[in-house]
């Protein structure tokens, strides 16, 4: 892959030190979210240092799957989905996906509701539901196991309000949420039109790639908001996959009819398969 990067124009080194970076704040702001100053404070520096050790940790895991070094970005995206869950996000599921952890689906509920009921007001975070329900799609439950789970949860109206936002962006690509209960029903069984269900993070991906391409000095240090091997589908990509599997699928073989720009192929078809092949995670109780 180090060709592959030297012809897209990525300066390998700079990658590498900003991996090294990002490792090192996302264990030194882990290691502070366990030493809060004073009890005043406590519950704002635990929340603001997992916050930013999670993010670090998200970002080195994206330069460990652009650089090839998997086993290092596995173990970074684990990390940062511990992060996530602490704080609580339901985004955890998405690092853990990423890191080939298993999560039950009780886990996966418990989390993204003591996320809402931790902020009650903070609508985006209600909208991250959309992620608990994907996962959950992903792994096998069905509609109306889908269903029981949320009245077992206390939040039988979640769909009702989720669908009243599906114009409503979210992640760092802007993806409507609509894109992301479409592609969970898709993926639970209840629609059979995955293809279509995965063009919206397909196009995303491919259109931020070619806006980040055009800013040579940023794209050369993968150091844009947007990452070149963007956990926020890269994410979806490995949980589509795994439905897939299911009904002896592959994503990869999709892939290949979809019309993308040379730098998005490249990228994908040097990731994903070693993605797909050799994540290495922990079963989440």
């Amino acid at each position: 892959m180090p060709d592959s990067l030297s012809d897209l124009g990525f300066d390998v080194n700079t990658i590498e030190r900003d991996q090294n970076f990002s490792r090192d704040v996302g264990v030194a702001s882990l290691k502070s979210a366990h030493e809060p100053p004073d009890e005043v404070s406590r519950a704002r520096h635990i929340e603001l240092n997992l916050a930013l050790s999670a993010t670090h940790f998200r970002r080195a895991g994206a330069h460990g799957l652009l650089l090839g070094n998997m086993e290092a970005a596995f173990e970074f995206f684990h990390n940062a989905g511990e992060a996530y869950a602490r704080l609580p996000r339901p985004y955890a599921l998405m690092m853990w996906a990423l890191a080939g952890d298993r999560a039950e689906h009780s886990l996966a509920f418990t989390l993204a509701r003591d996320a809402v009921l931790q902020n009650s007001d903070n609508r985006s975070i209600h909208q991250q539901w959309a992620y608990t329900l994907l996962f959950s799609a992903a792994n096998g439950l069905r509609p109306s196991d889908m269903k029981a789970a949320l009245e077992k949860f206390e939040m039988p109206g979640l769909l009702a309000d989720l669908d009243a936002s599906r114009a409503s962006p979210i992640g760092i690509l802007g993806v409507p949420l609509g894109a992301y209960l479409d592609l969970a029903d898709s993926l639970s069984g209840s629609t059979d039109d995955l293809e279509e269900t995965l063009v919206p993070f397909f196009n995303a991906y491919d259109i931020a790639v070619r806006q980040a391409r055009t800013n040579t000095y940023q794209w050369r240090r993968a150091a844009l908001p947007f990452h070149p091997v963007e956990p926020d589908v890269f994410s979806v990509f490995v949980l589509a996959h795994s439905a897939l599997q299911r009904k002896e699928r592959s994503i990869l073989s999709l892939i290949e009819r979809l019309v993308l720009s040379k730098e998005s192929r490249i990228i994908i078809n040097n990731t994903l398969p070693r993605l797909l092949s050799g994540r290495r995670g922990h079963h989440r109780m």
